[in-house]
């Protein structure tokens, strides 16, 4: 399991990403959502720095 760290390479990447529990929990919180968006941010912008 140590080598299934996500890595954004293609468009399939960011379906299952949409297709998360967590997001597909969030969905029922603005709240959470915001926090979610804020966070997959976060993640595409250092995924695009490497």
């Amino acid at each position: 399991m140590g080598k299934t760290l996500p890595q954004i390479k293609k468009p399939d990447d960011l379906q299952l990403i949409a297709n998360h529990p967590v997001f597909l929990h969030a969905g029922r919180s603005p709240s959470m959502m915001e926090t979610t968006k804020n966070s997959l941010a976060a993640n595409l912008s250092e995924g695009l720095a490497r």
